[in-house]
């Protein structure tokens, strides 16, 4: 989702100036994690988040919660 009433922090902000600088493009790589460590010991509980995450929750994930 995008921020409200702002731009994406990684979007290129700097328009029309050459000289200037996008700091957050420029000095940072995004990495986008892709594993959920936090719950790699419960399977269950993380089927039931990813099942919420993506709207598709049942009402026993529902129960659960």
């Amino acid at each position: 989702l995008p921020p409200v009433r702002d731009k994406f922090l990684f979007q290129d902000g700097r328009g029309n100036n050459p000289g200037s600088t996008h700091l957050w493009k420029d000095e940072f790589k995004l990495i986008e994690l892709t594993q959920n460590m936090r719950q790699r010991g419960d399977t269950e509980y993380s089927d039931i988040l990813n099942r919420v995450r993506t709207g598709s929750q049942t009402k026993s994930d529902i129960s659960v919660l």
